[in-house]
């Protein structure tokens, strides 16, 4: 699930950042990780440890493009 929805949210937070800004969509990354962590942390079943990993493929997604930005601001 990490890899699908890292591919997954690559695509969506590239071009939606693009349009609306990308300050907002790296702070809901970083919360949505932790929130992900968390809840892989305390999974008790396997479809929790999946939906806890779901959550953390997406906001890698947000959490990698972090080079690229960076790279724009220099």
């Amino acid at each position: 699930m990490y890899i699908l929805t890292l591919g997954l949210g690559q695509l969506l937070i590239g071009r939606i950042s693009d349009l609306f800004g990308r300050r907002w969509f790296f702070i809901g990354g970083s919360i949505l990780s932790l929130i992900g962590c968390i809840i892989s942390a305390v999974s008790t079943s396997i479809p929790m440890l999946i939906g806890g990993t779901t959550l953390v493929g997406l906001s890698a997604a947000a959490q990698i493009s972090y080079p690229f930005v960076v790279a724009e601001i220099v």
